[in-house]
């Protein structure tokens, strides 16, 4: 059951600061200080992941914790790298706004921690290291499709090597992932190619 908060509770004003401070899913931000049993190098930044809805929510109760990501600043950005297309399932890069120094972010799937929400109220993001809309939506993407892709099974990989699918590219130094089911789809269809790549938690590699 859902109970109205009243219009004393503190949690509204604690989510209204967090409002105005601009905190939203995709923000960049230093922890150092505020966040303890965070280690980072001097290159490296945090990154908001939670959707904004949660994050500016007035239920502490409910919401108590927020998620976020190591990044790594780079001087350089090519759009058209594995890793700025999302092909790369464990480095995201994304171009920064409104810095002279540094073109990019990379995020590292690997490094992800839940923070207290209420640190938020002690941290401003950073607006030198903006990513923007199109920049979170990304982010969001690409964090999403990390929890929906598709794993072939070892068999079936055999079999298609055995049957020379001109199609399918594999890994034999590890376990195999399909990427996107609507890849798969166009390829049976079309004769295009599929690729899978190894992950190593879901299966024991091809000897």
């Amino acid at each position: 059951m859902t109970h109205k908060l009243k219009q004393d509770d503190p949690d509204i004003a604690f989510a209204k600061t967090i409002l105005d401070k601009g905190w939203r899913q995709g923000a960049i931000f230093d922890p150092c200080g505020i966040v303890e049993n965070i280690q980072l190098t001097d290159s490296e930044l945090l990154v908001l992941c939670t959707q904004s809805c949660t994050v500016v929510s007035s239920r502490f109760a409910t919401d108590p914790i927020v998620e976020a990501m190591v990044v790594k600043l780079l001087p350089k950005y090519n759009p058209r790298a594995f890793e700025a297309t999302g092909k790369n399932q464990r480095k995201l890069h994304i171009e920064v706004i409104g810095s002279s120094e540094f073109k990019c972010i990379e995020c590292d799937i690997n490094r992800r921690f839940f923070l207290d929400r209420h640190h938020l109220l002690n941290i401003n993001p950073l607006e030198e290291f903006e990513i923007g809309v199109e920049g979170s939506t990304k982010l969001a993407g690409w964090l999403g499709r990390s929890y929906t892709r598709i794993a072939l099974p070892n068999l079936l990989a055999r079999m298609l090597l055995e049957n020379h699918a001109p199609w399918v590219k594999i890994d034999l130094n590890g376990p195999l992932l399909l990427r996107e089911s609507a890849r798969v789809e166009s390829s049976l269809t079309a004769g295009g190619e599929i690729r899978m790549d190894p992950l190593k938690t879901h299966s024991r590699s091809i000897s």
